[in-house]
């Protein structure tokens, strides 16, 4: 997995269409633009996150795909979903602070990596941001 610094504003993004809540003024779209720090590129097979893994954050794909599974206590896997850009990942850690599942790119794919401290903190300024994630 590569880390990429995030130079780009969110409202610049071809993927802020779906990524953004709608009917945001121009002071919290800067505010929601302090929130991806971070962009990883995964080459196909890689890991965002694993099964297990704690917590930290949710990833909104900028392009490319992935999966998400589960591992099974006897060894096999259930493939829960197929994600695509535009989806937000992760949001099986919310009020667990682990990942329930795994999620594996399925071909080059880039996503945004949202720390979700500072999202939480965000979402009570900016009500939408709270709701745009349900």
């Amino acid at each position: 997995m590569k880390i990429l610094s995030s130079e780009h504003h969110c409202t610049q993004c071809v993927m802020g269409l779906f990524c953004l809540p709608k009917g945001l003024n121009k002071d919290e779209s800067d505010l929601i633009h302090l929130l991806v720090k971070k962009r990883l590129s995964l080459e196909k097979g890689e890991l965002l996150f694993s099964q297990g893994e704690k917590f930290h954050a949710i990833f909104s794909i900028r392009y490319g795909s992935l999966k998400s599974e589960y591992s099974l206590e006897d060894g096999r896997s259930q493939i829960l979903n197929f994600h695509i850009a535009g989806d937000f990942m992760g949001l099986d850690g919310i009020g667990k602070n682990h990942y329930d599942s795994m999620a594996t790119a399925l071909e080059k794919t880039e996503v945004c990596l949202i720390d979700f401290a500072r999202f939480e903190q965000l979402a009570q300024q900016v009500s939408s941001l709270q709701k745009h994630l349900h």
